[in-house]
């Protein structure tokens, strides 16, 4: 007697499911990190004193639009739904626009002086830190993208570098 077809996805649904929830797991985790380092530096970061604020309001604001997409899908249609659906909108765009602000901040001091007597003084756990989540942050998000949809459309142009030289041929590989 054959199973049907769904029995035969069942483990690879499991083993998506699984997969998901580690990573929910992982990411909520680096959020409270976020949060909880960032309040810990407040002062140790003279060189951008609004590091430790990035990272407390970036692990706050992720964590309540997740709060509210995962609340969200048990409560369904209806006025409550529709308001939170609003409200993680606007967290969102929130969100996008004070981690482009964050990276500024985080690049822009780039490589911190370790040395506390320096006015360029970062502590360097915490820099390390608010550099990688944002760099894994910037990371993810490009790499949701296919490769060959970014060079695709480049074929055959001229592209300007940063020192006014010209490239004349981009080769894409597929």
């Amino acid at each position: 007697m054959d199973s049907p077809p769904e029995d035969a996805a069942r483990p690879q649904r499991v083993a998506l499911y699984s997969a998901i929830t580690l990573f929910n797991f992982i990411w909520w985790m680096i959020l409270l990190a976020a949060i909880g380092f960032g309040a810990l530096h407040l002062g140790s970061c003279p060189v951008e004193p609004l590091i430790p604020v990035y990272m407390m309001v970036l692990g706050s604001v992720t964590l309540m639009s997740l709060t509210l997409v995962y609340t969200n899908s048990i409560w369904g249609d209806g006025a409550v739904f529709k308001a939170a659906a609003s409200c993680v909108s606007l967290l969102y765009l929130f969100d996008l626009c004070w981690f482009i602000a964050g990276s500024v901040w985080v690049y822009s001091v780039y490589p911190p002086d370790n040395s506390p007597d320096s006015t360029n003084y970062c502590s360097r756990p915490f820099y390390l830190f608010a550099f990688i989540v944002t760099t894994v942050i910037w990371w993810s998000s490009e790499s949701q993208e296919e490769p060959q949809g970014k060079t695709q459309g480049m074929q055959g142009k001229k592209l300007i570098l940063g020192d006014g030289q010209e490239l004349t041929e981009v080769k894409c590989f597929s």
